[in-house]
């Protein structure tokens, strides 16, 4: 029900409006037909109940559906409902109206376009002219970069990082946990791009192997695995290997890094590769 009314605002707004407008009048020409004294004021104050009240549900609908949107990509590994969300709030909304909303709705697009493996599609979604400030910008260069790894761009993501940073270290608006909850997630960006362009070593994967231990939400988690598992390959520990890919298969669910999984097992198995 919360999530039919967040994307269906305008369809909800309307009776909203009509009982509004009725209840108005009523209260407004009641005092013709009773001996009541005329309050006309107080009549329109009452009048806006139903709109206030509309207000409110509209308001908890967008957290909560959000909330759990988000939840189902971090906790179950679904980036669809995120996708789903998304789209309907710029269906409804667009860019214009609740321009903080609609933004904020882009972005989250955009990661769920990127966990579905859509890169192209995300990178048209985050739109580096959507924030030029805060944590949502710090978020849509985050993503962006991760897009790039992910194609293999590794220049392009270096640059998107190197904005990420800058925007840190100037912007005194972003709220402390916030902060550190995006230098974290640069910190392990970092770490991507090493492997990028430097491949797996031993040193890189005991910093994963650190990480891992501190990460706390199965997305980042199951991602994790499957990085750890091209470093395993590269020092040819099958074992370890297949012990990370299994884990991937097994809690990935719909990211695309399951995909990515699966695809290498089988390339493994293709090239006689026992694991």
């Amino acid at each position: 029900m919360l999530r039919w009314i967040c994307c269906h605002y305008r369809l909800t707004l309307a009776p909203c409006a009509a009982a509004t407008f009725l209840m108005a009048l009523f209260l407004s020409f009641r005092p013709l037909f009773t001996e009541a004294r005329p309050a006309p004021l107080k009549g329109w104050l009452l009048a806006m109940v139903p709109v206030t009240l509309w207000c409110v549900l509209w308001c908890l609908s967008v957290h909560f559906t959000s909330a759990r949107a988000i939840r189902s990509l971090n906790r179950d590994c679904d980036p669809e409902p995120l996708l789903d969300y998304a789209d309907g709030i710029l269906r409804q909304a667009g860019r214009k109206s609740w321009q903080g909303l609609a933004i904020q709705a882009q972005v989250n697009r955009g990661v769920a376009l990127l966990s579905l493996g859509r890169f192209q599609e995300a990178l048209e979604a985050l739109d580096p002219a959507l924030a030029e400030k805060g944590a949502v910008a710090a978020i849509l260069w985050l993503d962006r970069a991760s897009v790039f790894g992910s194609l293999g761009q590794a220049g392009e993501m270096v640059l998107c990082l190197d904005r990420v940073q800058a925007l840190l270290d100037r912007d005194s608006s972003i709220k402390p946990n916030q902060m550190e909850a995006l230098r974290s997630i640069l910190e392990q960006d970092r770490l991507d791009h090493r492997l990028l362009v430097d491949g797996p070593s031993v040193e890189l994967e005991a910093e994963l192997e650190a990480r891992l231990a501190r990460v706390s939400l199965e997305r980042p988690r199951v991602e994790l695995h499957y990085t750890l598992a091209r470093c395993a390959l590269e020092r040819r520990d099958r074992e370890a290997a297949r012990g990370h890919l299994e884990y991937v298969l097994s809690r990935g669910n719909k990211l695309y890094v399951r995909t990515q999984a699966q695809e290498l097992l089988e390339t493994l198995r293709g090239l006689g590769v026992a694991l």
